[in-house]
């Protein structure tokens, strides 16, 4: 075997081997592989995997003498051809279902937009194939790009844009840290393309893929293990072992303080508008908070229509102006088109260690203040 097959050889199977260790990873989890987010990150990685086999096999084959390696190779190409539109589609139905996890993903129309496009790119194989369209084997049984096959890079870009254009489209859906890193996504794949497209025998465009699919695993999709699934805020045990950190921090010079939010009439939104409804408005509600509040500060759902802010302060007069600008925030995210209102009660107060003595304590403290504030503004009736 060439030392440039053997080398891209060796590139394809590192690549897998990163593949296999977040798939294992994912499958390993308790409870990661029974949302559809995991599911379908798990189903980006197997296509990935596959197409990366498949481009390593062609390069084993390419140039090898007889009919069986020139069948062998035909085959393999056309597979591979077959295939590369498939983790494209996948990653697009993620990023639709990732900024609306409350829609089915089949009523939404890029489900199948990322059904049509590969389903057309193995329409295209089989018909250009006897043609050498897409590419040919010459007698020597070597690869060679056809006419069509910039066409398909081209496809290729497009479709690699596409999640990114549907981000910008949702970017206050979610976790300003989520958009940033899934739009760093495609960046990768297509800097590879470019120069696998230039440099004829390069293998860049899918190693560059599974870099992206590493850093979406790290940064977005192995964050779900500490946040909750709907709204993108913390969950009640990252809460819990945040508080608990912080705990062991306090002294006479330093402490922290936290807001309880519980929202108004929630029950009525769900009630009235439907559940969908009712998830929008968790949604909006969490990207209100994280607005709201400094990048320091740590945002969790409490449970239910519950969130807490945890502020790393204990000064009173910042306590007071985030908690007035949370109210104000959500004020202002109202609007006739909206088909409800945004409202909320709030408890807040600085954790004293002698007053409190525990977090349980100075937690039931903040909900009691939140519910007393609900009370005097009726909101509870």
């Amino acid at each position: 075997m060439a030392i440039e097959t053997l080398l891209r050889v060796e590139i394809d199977l590192f690549s897998l081997a990163i593949l296999a260790i977040i798939g294992v990873t994912i499958v390993l989890r308790n409870r990661d592989h029974r949302f559809m987010d995991s599911r379908l990150f798990l189903l980006l990685i197997l296509s990935v995997g596959l197409v990366i086999v498949f481009e390593g096999l062609s390069w084993v084959v390419d140039g090898k003498p007889g009919v069986p390696m020139r069948i062998a190779g035909y085959a393999i190409n056309a597979i591979f051809y077959a295939l590369i539109f498939i983790p494209m589609g996948i990653y697009l139905v993620y990023v639709d279902h990732f900024t609306e996890p409350s829609k089915p993903i089949t009523h939404s129309p890029y489900f199948w937009i990322a059904l049509a496009v590969p389903a057309t790119g193995v329409v295209t194989v089989l018909v250009s194939l006897p043609y050498g369209f897409l590419f040919s084997l010459d007698a020597d049984n070597i690869y060679a790009r056809g006419p069509l096959n910039g066409l398909f890079n081209t496809l290729m870009t497009i479709m690699g844009l596409l999640p990114a254009y549907l981000l910008i489209q949702r970017k206050k859906a979610i976790p300003a840290s989520s958009f940033r890193n899934l739009m760093l996504y495609p960046v990768m794949p297509i800097i590879g393309g470019a120069l696998q497209n230039f440099i004829y025998g390069t293998n860049l465009f899918w190693p560059a893929t599974v870099i992206s699919v590493f850093i979406t695993f790290v940064n977005v999709q192995n964050r779900q293990i500490d946040s909750d699934y709907l709204t993108g805020a913390f969950n009640r045990s990252s809460l819990q072992e945040y508080l608990a950190t912080l705990l062991r921090k306090v002294n006479a010079r330093r402490t922290f303080s936290g807001i309880m939010i519980d929202l108004d009439h929630f029950k009525r939104i769900n009630d009235t508008f439907g559940h969908l409804a009712g998830d929008q408005a968790l949604i909006e509600t969490s990207r209100i908070l994280h607005d709201s509040v400094r990048k320091s500060d740590f945002v969790a759902r409490f449970g239910g229509d519950e969130f807490i802010v945890i502020l790393d302060t204990g000064n009173e007069i910042e306590l007071d102006l985030i908690s007035t600008r949370i109210m104000a925030n959500l004020e202002a995210s109202n609007s006739p088109e909206k088909p409800f209102t945004l409202s909320a009660s709030i408890g807040k107060a600085v954790f004293d260690l002698e007053k409190d003595g525990s977090l349980d304590i100075f937690l039931h403290r903040l909900d009691r203040l939140m519910y007393e504030d609900k009370a005097r503004s009726g909101h509870n009736q």
